[in-house]
């Protein structure tokens, strides 16, 4: 089955919903993914990139 979601770039859409049921009860349907480089910065930090390394990265278009 389909359910409506809204996400916060793309307005409603339509996700599909996990057939998988346990005793009965449908798993709740994942958020949706995240934009394109949400999560660039803290990706890079996580591996030790210092926050100049990452400004430069983004700077030269190797990053979004």
């Amino acid at each position: 089955t389909l359910v409506e979601r809204d996400h916060p770039l793309m307005g409603s859409m339509r996700l599909v919903r996990s057939p998988a049921k346990f005793n009965g009860e449908s798993l709740p349907v994942a958020g949706h993914a995240p934009a394109h480089g949400q999560d660039t910065d803290q990706v890079l930090a996580d591996f030790g990139l210092s926050s100049d390394a990452r400004e430069a990265l983004k700077a030269a278009g190797a990053v979004a």
